[in-house]
């Protein structure tokens, strides 16, 4: 296969990739497929091809609990086991968050699961009602207080539009 990269053929699990663009995932199964199909050897020719530096694997996200939603977005606590992703590997639990807030396109990202980070939540103006308040409120009473990662994001590959609120799977 590729001497950089041992792929995992599932179609769950994405190989994430990003430019000055977006962040994207092709899915293990899409990437064996393009790298067979081009006779791809190395990584460097496979960021060539899909236009984007490899980031990262990212396993399935389990959604243990929705923190809260409204009509065009969404935050849940996540687990983090069998995760590798920067910057989150000590992390059992992070606040998955996607949705139409914040700024303009679709918005996917991975803060740390604390106190300090649903508190700065608590203050942008998407989450200004009340129903997003008391729901932030309440899991501030759950989380700890700080997570060694405090400050630190990172965005998750772009949706597909085919996962709606309503679809979601809690765990």
């Amino acid at each position: 296969m590729m001497n950089d990269l041992s792929v995992n053929a599932s179609e769950r699990v994405l190989y994430v990739f990003a430019n000055t663009v977006r962040t994207f995932g092709v899915t293990g199964a899409d990437l064996q497929k393009d790298v067979a199909k081009a006779n791809l050897h190395d990584l460097r020719s496979v960021e060539q091809m899909y236009d984007g530096k490899f980031q990262y694997v990212l396993n399935p996200l389990r959604r243990v609990k929705m923190i809260g939603s409204d009509f065009d977005s969404g935050m849940f606590l996540v687990d983090l086991t069998n995760q590798q992703i920067p910057g989150f590997e000590a992390e059992s639990k992070a606040i998955e968050i996607f949705g139409e807030s914040g700024m303009p396109g679709t918005t996917h990202l991975l803060m740390p699961y604390s106190q300090t980070t649903l508190f700065m939540l608590s203050t942008f103006g998407d989450y200004g009602d009340d129903e997003w308040q008391l729901a932030l409120q309440n899991e501030m009473a759950n989380a700890p207080k700080t997570s060694v990662v405090d400050g630190h994001d990172i965005e998750l590959p772009d949706l597909d539009g085919t996962e709606s609120i309503d679809q979601i799977v809690i765990d």
